[in-house]
């Protein structure tokens, strides 16, 4: 598989013969190697190189390659399968290389290293050992020039490293020399990026996300109880059916009497249709374990007496519906008039993936983690001394973690310290552990499991992220009809403009949805039963989870938004008032001074964050703006600034006039006289409790009072006084 070079400088050269198996072994994995592919296949399949339990299948195709650079990509690549990591890539400054890649990084390699290789044929270059230093930097000048990300193009100079890396240990036509971006900054070589702040994971619109979430949640608590006792009553039926025994020709006897009786009463025999993908339902067929069941007969006979004509010209309904109580209901009105034999397993699909929803989205967990769950992954509540109860969830991680030597673990590690969720969070995974007999929460297979999406031809024993995609995207057309059923087209789950809905957008559009809505934080508080903070910090309870960092950057670019909209304002002659009027006007100035007009880095985006003269906040509801100063704020309790130093913002649902902290700009004002003309139209309303009436009056004249003080006090960057 390998040749030993001249003894005198001992080193091995990787060269495998066409027979030689690709993957010799698996690290992690006991055994020896496996038996295909071989080295001289034109596609390799290495999915048995995963070692996490959402592995999917990965092949690696090698044909699509000029042909002189075909024997050395198999080369290549069979390194990066079999060799441990350079040591000069591993252990540079800030490397993120992992030890051993895993299949999809070799699938990725590959493609960059193909991409290379079609750029030097065309160059009139057949073999590695020709390319130059000058040609290194000139494709490098090629990837500067290419409308895509700059994190894109840094990731596929590093390939090109790798090939350089293993020099050594090919053979002498194969060697690179040294790329002129391993001695020189990566931006010096591709230009500095123009948005270093690169998040190409969209948030899920929330006309999408707030139906689909709610589908999500009823679907769990109310809909899950009666989709289990009816999945139990479908297995029970097919038990009967499997046990059924009769007498000698009896079976048959009582099935033409059972027909006979349907014919005379113009009923239809219990059917089974389901629906195509993209279609109507299918034609319906015979439940012939549902009907052996009932009539207490074996299976078969059904299908034999099919053969001979039983049921000619008899109906068959579209569906055989179990006894199973249904007890959930939408609007006082059960949720489903029944559930079918033939819907059984799809339901419980249908509640694993509300599951899957309410924890990926209501945790903040990475999709691996999620997928990788274990039953009592959540042990039971811990009682809080303020009465309150938290849920813990213990998972495995896998971005980030590395070893002793400072070295990607493609298998992760279990964290030391849990994810803080909320009651929704365990009760869905509570509903997992009943529905699964597997250690995995979300399996690959189980009994119910009739297929997913994206998740074939793998060795990972948990449910891929495709797959999972693939159960969401059936979710929401499942509660789609619903909707539909129960005229509901305020709930019907919208397309989301910026594509499929998947699980790796769940964690992105929470952090949006905490930093960006108006009382974002307190929103989920309130709605899932959470004291203020747990809603953001206790979603992970760990400073090393990355959660605070998604979240961070979320109410960093929302606080840039904030500002970059209240300088646009006050430049354009918006007034303020208030105590903090002064300040408001100087954070405006400031940001506009400092980062009005362009791309901010990571780096601006926490300069932002942490610098207290720039914390303005929008209180719609209080109809003012608030900036922020924990040494002034009354919404604080003394807990909050001596024993939280976290504390960065307000408690926006404490919010009192008096604080030192307010300001209320022209666009406040505005909206206060429109809730004041409201107000006193309700105290004119004669139909209104006298005492209501009254209490109108007063909020009215305070709200007058306050918008004559705003006229009379106002300030403007212009210099306009008031008006």
């Amino acid at each position: 598989m390998t040749h030993n070079l001249a003894a005198a400088d001992a080193q091995w050269v990787v060269d495998p013969g066409p027979t030689d198996r690709v993957i010799a072994s698996v690290p992690g994995r006991p055994g020896g190697g496996f038996d295909k592919p071989r080295f001289g296949d034109d596609e390799w399949d290495i999915t048995a190189t995963a070692l996490r339990p959402t592995g999917v299948s990965h092949t690696l195709r090698f044909n699509d390659a000029p042909a002189a650079f075909q024997p050395v990509l198999r080369r290549i690549a069979w390194a990066a399968i079999n060799l441990p990591t350079p040591e000069v890539l591993a252990h540079k400054a800030g490397s993120n290389y992992q030890l051993r890649p895993s299949p999809s990084s070799v699938k990725y390699y590959l493609s960059t290293w193909k991409q290379f290789c079609r750029w030097v044929d065309a160059r009139g270059i057949h073999e590695l050992a020709e390319v130059t230093a000058d040609d290194l930097s000139d494709y490098a000048q090629h990837l500067r020039n290419r409308p895509i990300l700059h994190s894109s193009k840094a990731l596929q100079l590093d390939q090109i490293s790798r090939i350089w890396a293993l020099a050594p240990l090919l053979p002498p036509g194969d060697r690179l020399p040294m790329p002129p971006w391993e001695t020189d900054d990566i931006d010096a070589v591709l230009g500095p990026p123009l948005n270093t702040n690169e998040n190409a994971t969209p948030p899920i619109h929330p006309l999408t996300m707030s139906p689909l979430l709610a589908w999500a949640l009823r679907t769990v608590t109310d809909f899950g109880p009666d989709i289990i006792r009816g999945y139990r009553d479908y297995l029970d039926i097919g038990e009967q059916a499997r046990a059924a025994k009769t007498a000698r020709g009896e079976a048959p006897r009582i099935l033409r009497t059972y027909v006979e009786t349907l014919r005379a009463s113009g009923r239809a025999i219990p059917g089974n249709s389901r629906h195509i993908k993209g279609g109507g339902p299918t034609s319906p067929t015979i439940a012939a374990t549902y009907v052996a069941a009932h009539l207490g007969i074996p299976e078969h006979t059904i299908s034999d007496q099919h053969r001979y004509g039983l049921f000619e010209g008899l109906p068959i309904a579209t569906a055989a519906p179990l006894n199973t109580l249904i007890a959930g209901t939408i609007d006082g009105r059960p949720w489903t008039p029944a559930i079918a034999f033939h819907e059984a397993d799809m339901l419980m699909t249908r509640l694993a993936a509300a599951c899957l929803i309410v924890i990926a989205y209501l945790s903040g967990m990475r999709a691996d983690e999620v997928l990788s769950l274990r039953r009592g992954c959540c042990p039971p509540p811990i009682d809080s001394p303020n009465g309150s109860q938290r849920h813990l969830v213990y998972g495995t991680h896998y971005k980030g973690v590395k070893d002793i030597d400072g070295v990607r673990k493609r298998d992760g590690e279990r964290r030391a310290e849990p994810w803080v969720v909320v009651e929704p969070v365990a009760q869905a995974i509570s509903t997992l552990e009943l529905i699964t007999d597997s250690e995995l929460l979300f399996p690959r297979s189980a009994a119910w499991v009739l297929g997913s999406r994206g998740n074939s031809r793998r060795t990972g024993a948990a449910l891929s992220a495709p797959g999972a995609n693939g159960r969401i995207a059936s979710f929401i057309e499942w509660a789609n009809q619903l909707a539909i059923a129960h005229g509901r087209p305020h709930e019907l789950i919208s397309d989301d403009p910026a594509g499929a809905v998947t699980i790796r957008r769940f964690r992105r559009t929470i952090a949006w949805f905490i930093a960006r809505q108006p009382g974002g934080r307190v929103a989920l508080g309130v709605q899932y039963g959470h004291v203020r903070l747990r809603a953001s910090e206790g979603y992970s309870g760990r400073a090393a989870s990355g959660w605070h960092d998604v979240f961070a950057m979320e109410e960093a670019r929302a606080l840039a938004d904030r500002l970059n909209e209240a300088a646009e304002r006050l430049g354009n002659g918006e007034g303020v008032s208030g105590p903090a009027a002064g300040r408001l006007i100087h954070a405006a100035n400031q940001y506009q001074h400092r980062f009005g007009g362009r791309f901010l880095t990571s780096r601006q985006y926490r300069a932002l964050i942490n610098d207290p003269t720039l914390q303005i906040h929008d209180n719609a509801p209080q109809l003012l703006t608030c900036v922020f100063d924990p040494n002034k704020a009354m919404c604080l309790s003394p807990n909050d600034t001596q024993g939280q130093q976290h504390q960065r913002g307000p408690s926006l649902d404490r919010c009192r006039a008096a604080c030192g902290n307010v300001a209320r700009t022209d666009s406040n004002v505005a909206a206060m006289r429109q809730r004041m003309n409201h107000l006193e139209a309700e105290a004119d309303n004669l139909l209104q409790p006298l005492p209501l009436r009254d209490r109108f009056r007063l909020q009215a004249d305070a709200h007058r009072a306050a918008i004559e003080a705003h006229r009379r006090t106002r300030h403007t960057t212009t210099g306009e006084e008031s008006r």
